[in-house]
């Protein structure tokens, strides 16, 4: 093939071109998005069957009094910052969270009253900064793909923050057992999901740096960092379920809280698995990695070994040890260095190691929500989730909980652009605060379908697919809802941003059965019953709204509508890095200066840095000599 270059003089007209392109491309897109917001005005499809407005303020105070077990409650704010800088051969990683923490008062009159913090004592900070050179970034960033070894820095700073926010969290909850309310910058259940999805196979491979570690109650197994990847049980909430790629953990779950020695068949029948599971269980218990729990499998029997019943005290000491080495580390040691005691070295945390510590917090954190019904919300700013419109929406109307009309929705390209668009153009019959119906966050890895058979199947009942391998994550772990706090008087068209909010289940709110899902697993219908509150609130649904409601009416134009112990906590975090940015660098460019190495090749840095240093260099000149 021959290409014929044009010369410089047809540039101007070639730049032209482009530009009438984009111009026609972006007409069209926005000629499309305008008939969306024509269809969407005047319907009421939206706001009466999907979104509640406002909330019982006294219902509120009575369901916080009785949750919480007190009328002023403390909550914590807490968000992160990270960034990593390249010097030398070297990098300088800096990851920190910053929180604020606060009270509210449910009052008898129905007033929620958030007070902001006011005293040093209010505020909370942890962070560690960190260099590393490149002898040793494949120890610590590098991941292996398809092309050989991949290397990226960003997922190393990434990971210590979020580390240090469940840490902070985690050390809170001990230190302050009045802490009911949890706020974070991030979506609690997206990171249990993809964490624990990402680490599989580095788990199960023997990976993982916490395997072989010794603990007061004993040495870290390959199973013991499988279940706590895993296994995240409530008794009450009923999970895990007994179905597909919990089978196996469910079976060990019950198994460790017995002393029993029980059949498969046995075992199926105490965790209520399908009718038909029972070679599964088998199968899964018998496995390489299941099958070193157990004293022994005679006659297919099973019955657990008493030190795997101490599997999480393993755990979560030796999490404890290593997060706080990356905090706290000696003075003459690296904060992602540490002994390895089996085999009497040294050995370097990934990015991987520091996600499972993150993963095990997450569970403690869990478990601590659980036990002392503390309100655990993650809020995100921007979502690109569209699984209310793709999934849960169709879901109702193929089990008939609403009428089969896929034309009431209009199509966006995600949730939060259809809500946002629907308050503004629809703002007479929609009053801010409000929110969506809660539902369980296993539905974004759902895929309905839409059954010729459907008069089989009963009202509130649908056939589903995991959308990926049909693979479903947990049920009635978390719940999810968008909201939106606050309208102009003015000008009830001009409103904040349309947010996301997750928080656990909890046994005595949200164990409802609105809805059951069939999943074909193999030759076995799995059944899911979904945490869910469409026919029915959850007064936690609307304690959530009101809480957030009393945190969201500060008068500051990018905090209006948001949430602003949150807001602190970011300006906080932004003011550290900035501080971080320049301290942390400066102390690394001291150390250089006062090595004695004076070879250039060691100061020159990388081909890239120089180029655009130089580039930089040369278009500055430029601007000086036009001036």
């Amino acid at each position: 093939m021959t290409i014929n270059f044009k010369p410089d003089r047809t540039l101007e007209s070639e730049s032209d071109r482009n530009v009438e392109s984009l111009r026609l491309s972006a007409s069209n897109l926005l000629s499309t998005f305008r008939a969306k917001l024509e269809r969407l005005q005047g319907n009421e499809t939206i706001t009466n069957l999907y979104l509640r407005q406002g909330y019982d303020s006294r219902r509120c105070n009575e369901v916080a009094t009785k949750f919480f077990g007190s009328s002023t409650v403390n909550y914590l704010a807490v968000d992160g910052t990270k960034f990593e800088e390249p010097r030398l051969d070297m990098l300088v990683f800096y990851s920190g969270s910053y929180a604020y923490r606060g009270t509210t008062r449910f009052l008898d009159n129905g007033d929620i009253l958030s007070e902001v913090p006011s005293t040093a004592a209010d505020y909370y900070s942890i962070s560690s900064a960190i260099p590393l050179s490149e002898e040793y970034s494949s120890a610590v960033f590098g991941e292996k793909g398809e092309s050989g070894i991949e290397f990226d820095p960003g997922k190393v700073s990434s990971s210590i923050m979020r580390l240090s926010e469940y840490y902070m969290v985690y050390q809170a909850l001990g230190a302050d057992p009045n802490l009911k309310i949890v706020l974070m910058d991030r979506t609690v259940s997206g990171d249990i999901a993809h964490t624990s999805w990402k680490l599989r196979e580095y788990v199960q491979d023997g990976a993982c740096k916490l395997t072989g570690l010794e603990t007061n109650f004993g040495k870290i197994s390959t199973l013991d960092l499988e279940l706590g990847r895993m296994l995240l049980e409530s008794i009450g909430l009923k999970i895990p379920a007994p179905r597909s790629q919990f089978l196996g953990f469910a079976a060990m779950a019950f198994l460790l809280d017995t002393k029993q020695l029980l059949t498969a068949i046995q075992i199926a029948n105490k965790i209520g698995a399908k009718e038909g599971r029972e070679s599964k269980i088998q199968k899964e218990l018998t496995s390489n990695l299941f099958g070193q729990a157990f004293v022994n499998q005679e006659a297919g029997a099973f019955q657990v070994r008493e030190d795997m019943r101490n599997y999480w005290k393993r755990l979560l000491e030796a999490t404890l040890k290593m997060t706080d080495h990356i905090f706290n580390p000696p003075k003459d040691g690296h904060p992602l260095k540490m002994k390895d005691l089996p085999s009497g070295g040294e050995i370097w945390l990934s990015w991987q190691d520091i996600d499972y510590l993150s993963l095990i917090l997450i569970t403690a954190i869990l478990k601590e929500c659980w036990q002392r019904n503390v309100m655990l919300l993650g809020i995100v700013k921007d979502s690109a989730a569209n699984e209310l419109v793709k999934t849960v929406i169709p879901i109702l109307q193929f089990s008939r909980l609403v009428k089969k009309d896929m034309n009431d929705v209009e199509r966006f390209e995600s949730d939060t652009m259809l809500l946002q668009a629907n308050s503004i153009v629809n703002s007479s019959m929609l009053s801010c605060p409000w929110r969506t119906f809660e539902y369980d966050v296993c539905f974004r890895t759902i895929s309905p379908i839409k059954k010729s058979d459907e008069t089989t199947l009963r009202k509130g009942e649908c056939r589903v697919n995991g959308a990926y391998k049909n693979v479903i994550a947990s049920e009635r772990l978390f719940v999810k809802s968008y909201f939106q706090l606050w309208e102009s008087e003015n000008d009830p068209t001009l409103r904040s941003h349309v947010f996301l909010y997750d928080r656990p289940c909890y046994p005595q709110y949200d164990m409802v059965q609105e809805l059951r899902l069939i999943n074909r697993d193999g030759d076995v219908d799995e059944e899911i019953v979904p945490a869910l509150h469409f026919l029915s609130d959850s007064p936690l649904g609307d304690l959530t709204l009101a809480i957030l409601d009393s945190m969201g009416r500060e008068p500051i134009p990018e905090a209006l509508g948001h949430n602003y112990p949150l807001f602190l906590a970011d300006k906080r975090a932004k003011v550290a890095f900035e501080e971080a940015a320049s301290s942390c660098v400066a102390a690394v460019d001291l150390e250089i200066a006062k090595s004695r190495l004076d070879q250039q090749i060691l100061f020159q840095g990388k081909y890239r840095q120089m180029r655009s240093d130089v580039e930089a260099i040369r278009r500055k000149s430029r601007k000086q000599t036009k001036k």
